[in-house]
Parts: structure tokens; sequence; C-alpha cells
């Protein structure tokens, strides 16, 4: 290097731009090598929507309830744009969302494809969006029309059916119509089941969180169903699938409401964190239905889910909302209640409530609407809140009948919160007279206490 730089004042101009000129033309030349095999190997989707040129687009991909903004651009003069999935994303299997500024945004299926999405329409639907060199998309978009044909018109026959009585002759007419759509439903719903596609499995994902089975069932077979659809999310559905459609959170929360006991819904966490292999969506999965079943205070679900986390061996170091939920398993029903400073904790009802939370404070009601009968029953109350602010602690619980009133300003990293696990409020701990605690529940009716 050191003999280059003597030598270059020795040359003349004239061969000194011609040495420059190679260099550059080599480097370009790499550049472009580069940037053409990085193009080949990226997965990359075209987009043609020519109403919509220079507007402002982003590009989302799905991690659990999480939504990842991996691109953003704007559509050129002739309505064109390409989306390239980035290095992080290589193999992603799952929905991806184009939202266009001040349209909305266009959902498709990512696997693997390089493929072209078309609308020449000012309103894209779709009926006129088309999809080119994509056998997902296209799967998917005929399926879930010829689905949603066939539903409607089994809800107009319905309609029809109740309109009319069993000795109307139209009422023949419509019975049989209904049990041919049926069997066209069923016919549909097994062609679905039938392919290894992404979109299929991504359809009945779709499917469970509308509640649709892939059998039709009458009005008076809703247990049926329940059990059907319990049955399509404890062993059919595959998380890491789930993971990526765009669904995870209504799918779950879709979930919760189909169990009718704790045990059951436990059950079936747990076996469902069995059979899932991706680490991410595990502990995002255990994460998550933890905080639905403190949301919908199943306590015992959560205790028997903690338990499986802190044995599986698959949760080295816990943290979070995990942490807490492990933790809390030493504060459980059972148990003794975990020291509260020096006082006395025979026979209380602890309230974890934050007053800023509209469903604490009706509950914060609900206690002091219950505590002359709890104090009849010779039980206290001691709230614990989770404010931050002094000022607002002290204006919200100024009027709580009870004497022990406790903040410490930490939120739920406090002492208190951390001690007893508790991950969302409001939360009450019954503690019997031999400082035992004998459950914990969301609402004071649940204790038994009150009548």
């Amino acid at each position: 290097m050191e003999w280059i730089c003597r030598s270059i004042p020795f040359l003349n101009i004239y061969t000194f731009n011609n040495i420059i000129k190679k260099r550059m033309k080599r480097i370009y030349l790499f550049i472009l090598l580069f940037s053409t095999i990085f193009n080949c190997t990226a997965q990359t989707i075209e987009l043609h929507f020519p109403s919509f040129s220079g507007k402002e687009y982003t590009f989302c991909l799905f991690k659990g309830g999480e939504r990842d903004t991996v691109q953003t651009g704007l559509i050129s003069s002739a309505g064109n744009a390409t989306l390239i999935i980035p290095n992080e994303y290589k193999n992603y299997t799952g929905s991806g969302v184009w939202s266009i500024e001040q349209f909305g945004s266009v959902s498709f299926i990512i696997n693997n494809e390089n493929f072209r999405i078309v609308c020449t329409e000012p309103h894209p639907s779709d009926e006129t969006i088309v999809y080119e060199n994509s056998p997902e998309n296209d799967f998917r978009s005929k399926k879930y029309s010829s689905e949603q044909e066939l539903l409607n018109k089994i809800q107009t026959i319905n309609y029809g059916l109740s309109l009319y009585s069993q000795e109307d002759a139209i009422y023949t007419v419509f019975e049989k119509e209904i049990l041919q759509l049926k069997t066209k439903f069923e016919d549909l719903q097994d062609e679905i089941g039938a392919s290894q596609l992404y979109a299929a499995r991504f359809l009945k994902i779709l499917d469970f969180t509308n509640g649709i089975t892939d059998r039709l069932l009458q009005s008076d077979q809703r247990e049926t169903g329940r059990e059907a659809l319990i049955k399509t999310f404890s062993e059919k559905i595959n998380m890491e699938d789930l993971y990526t459609s765009g669904v995870w959170s209504d799918a779950l929360y879709f979930a919760m409401e189909l169990y009718s006991d704790e045990t059951s819904l436990a059950s079936s966490i747990i076996e469902i964190l069995n059979r899932t292999s991706s680490q991410p969506v595990f502990e995002d999965l255990a994460s998550d239905i933890i905080k639905l079943t403190e949301m919908y205070g199943s306590f015992e679900a959560r205790a028997k889910i903690a338990s499986y986390l802190k044995d599986s061996g698959r949760i080295s170091n816990p943290q979070g909302i995990i942490a807490n939920a492990i933790e809390s398993l030493t504060s459980g029903s059972g148990l003794k209640a975990p020291a509260i400073g020096d006082l006395d904790l025979s026979k209380k009802l602890i309230i974890f409530y934050d007053s800023q939370c509209g469903n604490c404070m009706e509950e914060v009601e609900n206690m002091i609407l219950s505590y002359p009968k709890l104090q009849e029953k010779g039980y206290d109350v001691i709230s614990i809140s989770a404010n931050a602010n002094k000022g607002l602690f002290e204006f919200t619980s100024k009027n709580f009948p009870w004497k022990n009133k406790l903040c410490d300003f930490n939120s739920f990293d406090g002492e208190n919160f951390v001690n007893y696990g508790i991950i969302g409020t409001p939360t009450i701990i019954h503690i019997n007279e031999k400082g035992i605690i004998e459950g914990t529940y969301a609402a004071v009716l649940d204790t038994g206490l009150i009548n």
C-alpha cells in the first residue's frame, strides 16, 4: 500500500484516470453481482395497484400477538411496489399484511413463494384481487370464498325454514336444500383438511376463531359444537402455524371462553405446550395463557400451568409474567400466606387493585359493600394498590372503611405483588384463621364468604 501511494505522483493523469475507472467498474460489478444474488435468494412479492400510486404503505409480519413492521415505502407512479422478506424472517410461513395509507390493508399468505398481487380496481376485495404464481393464496382465496358463499346460503335457508311450518310444501324444499348445502360444506371442509398447504391450515384456524366446526350442527347441538371446538384447539391446531397467522390473540381469547372448568383448561394447555417444539412459541404461549388465566380469574388453571412450566426444564431463567406465576406457587392454596410487614394475616381478604383499572374499582366497591358482612364473620380487609402516583393512591383510597390501605408505589414490582405472584388485577386472596391461603379469586363473591 505504501508503494502505491509513492507511485501515484509519477503517473500521468490519463493513466491515473484509467486505473480509477477500472477499479470503480470492478466495485460496481461486485455490487451488482451481490444485489443480484441477494434478490435471487430473498423472497419477493410484487404488487400492482395503479389506483393507489403515490400512497404510503407498510408491510408487517406476525409473531404471536405482535405485529412487526418490516418495510415501509411509497407506491410508484405506475402503481407498483416490491416487498422483500428480510433475512431475519427467512423461511417465514404465515400471514403478511400490506397496509395502504387512507385505504386499509390486504392480507396474504407467505410461504417461500415469489408471487405477484394485482388489483386494477379502485376498491380492492377478494373478488378484484388476483394472485399470480401463488398456489397458497389462490387456494386461500377460492376456498374461503366458497365457504362464505355456502354459509350465507345456509343462513338464508335456515331463515326460510323458521318462517314456515313442516306442513307447508315449501318447507320440504328448504329442508332438501339445506341437506345438499350441508353435504357441500362438509365436502369442502374435507378438501381443505386434506391439503398440505399452509393456507389450508390457516383456514382451519380462521374457522376455529369464528366458532365454525368441520360439521354443521343444529342449534340444539351447542354443547357438541363446544366440545368439537375444544378438540380442534387442543389436538389439531399447530401453535407454530397459529403464531404467524395474525389471529393469535383472537384464537387464545376464544379458546378461553370454551372451557367450563379449570382442570380441563389446564390439561389442554399443558398438552399443547408439550407438543410445541419452537422455544419462542412455547414461551409466548405460556406467557399469554398465564395473562388470560389471570384476566379470567382462572387461578387454579394458572397454578397447574405454572407448576408444569417450573418442572418442564424448558425455561431455565423465568422472566416477567412467567416468573411471577412460578413465584405464586409458594403462595397458593394450602400454603402459609407470605408476610406483609408485621400485620396479623389471620382471617383476611387481601385485594390487589389498580385505581386506574375500571374492573378493579368496581370490585373495590363490591368489597366496601361487603365489608360489614365480612366483619360479622370475623374477617378484615387489606388493600394493596399498584399505583405509582402517591396523590392518586391517597385520593382513591381515602374512603376505604378498613384500616390497612397499602401502596409502595412500585406497581407490580412491589414487594407484596411479587411475594404473592400477582400479575393482574383485581386479585383477591382469602386467608383463613391459621394464616393459610384458602384460595385466589377475581371477585369477592367468588370467595363464598358473601351469600
